[in-house]
């Protein structure tokens, strides 16, 4: 399974993001969000989407876990359910 890569991810359509911005997903209503309170970091956004936009372009990355195996990159699983991609934990 690849978790890294640039990833097309369902947003709203009244907000638009521009590279570089960090993204969260947020798992209440499968969209991404810019808002890192209660969501989970999913990456960086690598290309423009407009507010008319229904997706934007996320370049995956793994936090560093941290404690006794902090040399692991925690898991990060990704699903298919109803059509989207879902970032879950």
């Amino acid at each position: 399974m690849a978790v890294t890569g640039g990833y097309d991810f369902l947003k709203a359509t009244n907000v638009a993001y521009t590279p570089g911005t960090i993204p969260y997903w947020d798992d209440t209503n499968n969209v991404v969000t810019a808002t890192a309170t209660g969501n989970k970091l999913i990456g960086k956004v690598t290309l423009v989407a407009g507010t008319t936009d229904t997706e934007v372009r996320v370049r995956m990355t793994q936090k560093k876990g941290t404690g006794r195996n902090s040399h692991q990159s925690p898991l990060v699983e990704m699903r298919v359910a109803c059509g989207h991609t879902s970032v879950v934990h």
